[in-house]
């Protein structure tokens, strides 16, 4: 049986997780530096937040499908490997 899987889709979604989780990171830590160095800009500070959480968040859904291991692609081929 032919298992057909798309590594380079694979490893995209892989480096999307990476990417959008550490720069959730970076703007929630922009927006505390924000909040404490300039409490006058609570909007900027508070639009750090928001954005950040939902930049962490897709990392973290990014993250838990395409990086974590065993993918389910990889579950999948496991088990048909019995299959043949």
């Amino acid at each position: 049986m032919n298992i057909v899987r798309n590594d380079a889709i694979i490893k995209r979604n892989a480096r999307i997780a990476q990417v959008t989780m550490l720069g959730g990171l970076l703007v929630l830590a922009a927006g505390m530096f924000i909040s404490f160095r300039y409490p006058d800009y609570f909007i900027y500070s508070l639009f750090a937040l928001v954005l950040g959480f939902m930049l962490s968040q897709v990392g973290i859904y990014f993250s838990n499908r395409w990086s974590r291991r065993p993918r389910p692609d990889e579950v999948l081929d496991l088990s048909l490997k019995g299959l043949d």
